[in-house]
């Protein structure tokens, strides 16, 4: 009997641990969507200013710069997602990343429209918004409710005879 009761304890304390590890990364993923916006605003040719926010569940990040230290705008491959790319503001002072993960042809085309108005005098003004809270709340909410549904299964565990 003592070793139905350690057996048991055994199995519900592996379902219990592995749901808390499940929950845990849904709650990561959910909090790790933002939506970043890119605003700039061009008085002459360098003078102007540049504000990029990110905001999540936790809060907004602001981040303000002269207009004459963004340089452009690259590209390049997420290595947790072969078919994902993320943007990265070229900047004076290094690189700035814009976006976590993104589709390469939305990377590519936000790229570009940075570096258009980075090289065009006559645009005054850009904005330039991505938004990943849908693919991090939907993954997180799929990993969270795993973790749940684990937890909850670790209830019904039966004796092994």
């Amino acid at each position: 009997m003592r070793q139905l009761q350690v057996s048991l304890l055994n199995d519900t304390l592996f379902f219990h641990i592995a749901g808390g590890v499940f929950v845990t990364l849904g709650l990561v993923l959910i909090s790790s969507g933002k939506l970043t916006t890119l605003t700039c605003n061009r008085v002459e040719l360098t003078q102007g200013k540049c504000q990029l926010i990110s905001s999540g569940v936790l809060g907004s990040q602001v981040k303000e710069t002269h207009l004459s230290e963004l340089q452009g705008a690259k590209t390049e491959d997420n290595p947790m997602d072969e078919d994902a790319s993320r943007v990265v503001l070229l900047t004076s002072k290094g690189e700035v990343r814009f976006t976590n993960s993104t589709g390469w042809q939305i990377a590519e085309a936000a790229a570009s429209e940075i570096n258009a108005f980075v090289q065009k005098a006559e645009k005054t003004s850009l904005s330039i918004e991505q938004d990943e809270r849908g693919l991090y709340f939907s993954m997180g909410g799929l990993v969270l409710a795993a973790g749940l549904l684990t937890i909850g299964f670790s209830r019904t565990v039966k004796p092994r005879f």
